[in-house]
């Protein structure tokens, strides 16, 4: 129970950083995200990625489950091989790529961004899983703390479109507006951003490990 609380009281701390840095009395000048980005990819869809061409291992590939809030979550694995992927090497994902979810539902939200890890490897992301490259104008770390603050996810709901189903597409991701400050400031709000970043991540991980001695002890009892 105290590191529940603990773990509400860190993402507080960084939602109040966040809006602190974002929030609309900060607006300052404000860039669209097309004009921060050398590159950008929607992915393979349709009959260019198919359930026949996923592999045991090789190249992966990036899914919507991977794609976590700030985070890159690396449980939920899928690959292609080798040999396929040199087909769709044009949708290539390098380590320090910013990737975007373009779908979401009530628990985790569409818009939410994280950095391809340095140990990806060859990989490629699927479709409604976007790929950007920054250019020199934006800390691409400064850009996943904005697309994951509230105005950065209220953008998204915003332009999301559809009609049994809301969703991102690439075209709405580079309509992003994003508050652009000098790159000196914008390093200084993200080492304040990180450091509360890296709370929530210690609390997170110290819950999620009482929380299985909790479930172990109680499985013994009642056995």
């Amino acid at each position: 129970d105290s590191l529940s609380t603990l773990h509400r009281a860190t993402n507080a701390v960084w939602s109040a950083a966040a809006s602190k840095f974002f929030g609309d009395a900060n607006r300052g000048a404000e860039v669209s995200l097309e004009n921060l980005v050398d590159y950008s990819s929607d992915g393979p869809f349709g009959s260019k990625l198919k359930t026949e061409h996923y592999a045991e291992r090789g190249a992966r590939v990036i899914r919507l489950q991977n794609i976590q809030v700030l985070d890159f979550d690396s449980t939920d694995e899928a690959f292609i091989a080798p040999a396929y992927y040199k087909e769709l090497s044009g949708y290539a994902v390098r380590p320090g790529d910013v990737l975007i979810a373009g779908l979401g539902d009530d628990r985790i939200p569409m818009g939410r961004a994280c950095l391809a890890p340095d140990s990806i490897g060859p990989a490629i992301n699927k479709a409604d899983c976007y790929c950007l490259r920054t250019n020199s104008k934006i800390d691409r770390q400064y850009l996943i703390h904005f697309l994951n603050s509230p105005r950065g996810l209220r953008q998204a709901r915003a332009l999301a479109q559809g009609t049994t189903r809301k969703r991102l597409n690439l075209t709405n991701i580079r309509r992003i507006m994003i508050p652009l400050r000098d790159i000196r400031e914008q390093r200084a709000a993200v080492a304040i951003l990180d450091a509360s970043h890296r709370a929530m991540q210690r609390v997170q991980q110290r819950l999620l490990a009482f929380q299985g001695y909790r479930d172990a002890m109680r499985n013994e009892i009642l056995s």
